[in-house]
């Protein structure tokens, strides 16, 4: 997820790939929540800008989990969990594809729109 958000970034700024490739960004979840809705203003808008529900709350609960079983060496979630996470994130590739210019990518972001997500 982090590569594709940080290719849409360049692909709309490029200018800032050099800062986008060698510095370290912000966690995902904050430019999905800040940075996403003012990049693409005039664009359509897949999700609320907030971590309590939705694709972002998906997101963000899998950077808590991968940091819990990384540094704390937690079990891995269930599988429902992950097959919540992985089609967050297959959304969140298709958004990235939207946003690319690849509007036909549209008709695959529906899991939000259908309240699955």
């Amino acid at each position: 997820m982090e590569v594709a958000i940080k290719s849409v970034i360049t692909g709309k700024v490029p200018d800032a790939a050099w800062l986008v490739d060698t510095m370290q960004s912000p966690p995902v979840v904050d430019i999905l929540i800040h940075y996403f809705p003012c990049l693409f203003s005039k664009e359509k808008q897949f999700w609320e800008p907030t971590k309590e529900r939705g694709i972002i709350k998906v997101v963000y609960d899998a950077v808590q989990i991968r940091n819990q079983m990384v540094h704390k060496g937690a079990p891995p979630p269930k599988r429902e969990k992950v097959a919540q996470i992985v089609a967050a994130a297959q959304e969140l590739l298709w958004v990235c594809d939207y946003y690319s210019g690849h509007k036909w990518a549209e008709l695959h972001i529906n899991s939000m729109r259908k309240g699955r997500i």
